[in-house]
């Protein structure tokens, strides 16, 4: 039966005086008022906070000269050049007296199709002062370079003047050079053209690298060895060393191979230069024995093979016996013997890297994975992933570490890791994450991240560097004494323009001595060099701690009256089920409830909170199913009460059924009583989701007041007063204001707790 329009006026009637009654009531506890007021205060925040044009929590940082002291040589902008830098970089030690030594030049692959500003070769740039070497030309090529560019000393590494210089490259087109390069003060003497070049074409484009074996690491040798692969699924080796002043001296094809029908990965030599290995694109890993006059395959049709996906990366031989490590495109790395092509015990159908950082041990990283560097002693093995991820795989107890999360929020989509650099005992290695800035379909603006990490047991970020376009290939590092540093790394980047079209490359070094001056202070403490105004400061990433405090609101609030809600409403439930049917149905429900109870409730959240993935909706949902127990024992003594009351024998007598009588007239009259519980409970979860994120159990990708105060505890926190107190007073405040909400609550709900006036 409908209800007429005068039982709709009187029912919203009866609301108003309720409420009229209940708010002057409410209006009588200042410390109603109080909270109320707070509350308001951070509610009106958290509406308005995404339309006061804050800075972005996590995917907005400081300014680079905000964050970071470093030198830049070749300035902010870098090397310009019309056309991109389509390889990696490489460079030349300009031997000295003694053993000292410092780069003087570095040689880069460019240039773009029908460019005669940037036609396709090699250039060559001195390191100092980023001029351009070889008179202002590049070696030309006729096709782009597509491997990187290997540089081999014959000579002294002591004396610039007995130095014997080679640089191996291989282009699109097939085509594989050897050059010659000496020092000396007229670069014209020394450009790379007539007989100071060797070239030899292949059967098609040249894969990603091609490997230079040195026999006894000495000057030239009959028995130095140099491998190519092609596209095409060809694997050539050369013996003999490039000597342009004697033309007896020139590098002899021992032999090719067709060695799959797929594209090959570049090859790797073991130590000793007796074998080599190569990927093909269908996940076969081959062997062959070098020093025949003929390629015999060293596993004699046993290849290694594995089930699913395809070689993401080339090998690596490390050791002797040799040890052969390769990634797959299904996030897995493998070890082989090189002798025989077996796995290595443990590393059976490779060891899947398993991306803790994701919330469950089992979630192995799916990403492409990406070339592997390795540390001088073989120990440890480097690589990135197109996840935003960089791993460090201990080779001896076979366990992984992430090394770090790359991502800027959730911009990275793909790591390079380049290999450990040493200097005097301590080690550096580079890693580049390419970054789409948040647009995927425009790449006018992608910018790079460079990482330079410190490896003392535990990989520990020196610093970072972001650089306009994307990196195609590793960056580059070496000594410099004429820097006074520990390193200086080099790395060359592609610029798009909006359509996706290629614009312009460009390269930049930078002295790996520098130092992040972040956290920073709020501006009216000290005046930060960009002259940006922080009113809170930054953190140590360079976000902006007013942003993040006051967008942590909604976080709060979201957390806090959700899960109340949940949690209310379940106890809600239960307590009326429990306390309205009795027998068997209530010591069911309230022995289950018993067990809630006495459950430790934050280790109970904690060992949740690591079982499944982190992430601020489970956390709700967790928080949810472990609040309800005391709500439900409270509703059910009221239920009990009340179900003996004459009004609900009355519904019983005129045939109301069971669940109507609960939740059509008990309901209402316990009420109350449940939303007093909701505004304890509100602290509680926001108390809970802080907890979880301070020990590390909140999620990553959301900016809570609890994450917060997680990043400034690795900080020092008493330093960084600006960054540890907004989240905490805030937490505070409005705990406060709901407990102090809770508290009027009570004493319209209890009037034998009110004042007497």
């Amino acid at each position: 039966m409908m209800a007429t329009s005068r039982q709709i006026k009187e029912k919203i009637r009866d609301y108003r005086r309720a409420l009229k009654h209940s708010w002057q009531l409410f209006r009588a506890s200042r410390i109603g008022l109080f909270g109320l007021a707070i509350m308001l205060s951070f509610m009106v925040i958290a509406l308005l906070s995404p339309f006061m044009g804050l800075r972005d929590p996590m995917n907005w940082w400081a300014p680079d000269e905000d964050i970071l002291v470093i030198d830049a040589f070749y300035g902010e902008e870098g090397i310009r050049t019309n056309g991109p830098f389509t390889q990696g970089i490489t460079h030349r030690m300009r031997p000295a007296g003694g053993a000292a030594t410092s780069c003087d030049r570095i040689y880069a692959a460019g240039g773009s199709e029908g460019s005669v500003l940037s036609p396709y070769g090699l250039y060559a740039y001195d390191q100092l002062d980023a001029g351009r070497a070889w008179d202002n030309n590049p070696f030309p090529t006729n096709s782009p370079i597509t491997t990187e560019v290997i540089l081999k000393n014959f000579g002294s590494e002591t004396n610039a003047d007995n130095a014997d210089l080679r640089i191996f490259f291989g282009c699109e087109d097939g085509r594989i050079y050897v050059l010659e390069d000496e020092f000396g003060t007229t670069s014209s003497q020394y450009y790379p053209s007539g007989h100071n070049r060797w070239s030899y074409q292949l059967d098609g484009p040249v894969s990603s690298k091609m490997t230079y074996y040195n026999y006894r690491g000495g000057g030239f040798n009959a028995l130095d060895k140099f491998f190519a692969t092609t596209e095409t699924g060809y694997l050539y080796a050369f013996q003999g060393p490039y000597d342009p002043q004697n033309t007896s001296h020139r590098p002899t094809l021992m032999w090719s191979v067709n060695v799959s029908t797929y594209g090959l990965t570049a090859p790797t030599v073991s130590d000793d230069g007796e074998r080599v290995f190569v990927g093909s694109r269908d996940g076969q890993l081959h062997g062959y024995m070098v020093n025949s006059g003929f390629p015999i395959p060293d596993w004699m049709g046993t290849e290694y093979t594995v089930s699913d996906g395809y070689w993401s990366s080339s090998p690596v031989a490390i050791g002797t016996p040799c040890v052969v490590y390769a990634a797959t495109d299904d996030g897995n790395i493998h070890a082989i013997w090189g002798a025989n092509g077996t796995a290595r015990a443990g590393w059976e159908d490779g060891y899947p890297i398993r991306n803790v950082e994701l919330g469950n041990v089992n979630d192995v990283d799916s990403g492409n994975l990406t070339d592997i560097g390795f540390t001088p002693d073989g120990s440890h093995i480097m690589v990135g992933s197109d996840t935003g991820y960089a791993y460090t795989i201990d080779t001896r107890n076979i366990s992984v570490s992430i090394a770090f999360d790359t991502k800027i929020g959730n911009l990275a989509t793909e790591v390079i890791v380049s290999p450990y650099y040493d200097w005097r005992f301590s080690k550096l290695f580079f890693i580049t994450a390419n970054n789409l800035n948040g647009t995927p379909t425009d790449p006018s603006d992608d910018f790079t991240t460079l990482f330079c990490v410190a490896s003392t047991g535990n990989d520990t970020v020196i610093w970072r560097k972001t650089a306009p376009g994307v990196v195609l290939t590793s960056p580059t590092s070496f000594i410099n004494n004429d820097h006074i540093s520990k390193a200086d790394v080099v790395l060359a980047t592609v610029m798009y323009d909006s359509d996706g079209t290629l614009n312009a490359g460009r390269m930049f070094s930078f002295n790996a001595a520098g130092f992040v001056i972040t956290p920073l202070p709020p501006h009216w403490v000290e005046e930060p060099p960009s002259g940006n105004k922080y009113w809170l400061g930054t953190d140590a990433q360079g976000h902006d701690i007013l942003s993040q405090t006051l967008l942590g609101t909604r976080i709060a609030l979201l957390v806090g009256l959700l899960s109340a809600l949940f949690s209310i409403s379940i106890g809600l439930i239960i307590g009326l089920v429990s306390g309205y049917y009795g027998g068997s149905t209530d010591a069911v429900l309230m022995r289950f409830t018993d067990v809630i109870l006495v459950l430790p409730a934050l280790p109970l959240l904690i060992v949740f909170a690591a079982i499944m993935s982190p992430s601020i909706w489970n956390i709700i949902l967790i928080i949810s199913l472990v609040g309800w127990g005391g709500v439900a024992r409270v509703i059910r003594s009221e239920v009990l009460s009340l179900k003996e009351r004459p009004f609900i024998d009355s519904a019983r007598v005129t045939g109301a059924s069971k669940s109507r009588i609960m939740f059509k007239h008990i309901a209402p009259n316990v009420l109350p009583l449940a939303l007093l519980y909701m505004t304890f409970a509100v602290s509680g979860a926001i108390l809970f989701e802080a907890a979880l994120s301070f020990i590390g159990l909140g999620d990553p990708s959301t900016m809570s007041w609890g994450m917060m105060l997680n990043y400034v505890q690795h900080s020092n926190a008493l330093n960084n007063w600006w960054w540890l107190l907004p989240p905490g007073i805030c937490i505070t405040l409005v705990c406060l204001s709901f407990f102090l909400l809770g508290r009027a609550f009570d004493e319209i709900v209890n009037p034998r707790l009110r004042r007497r006036r």
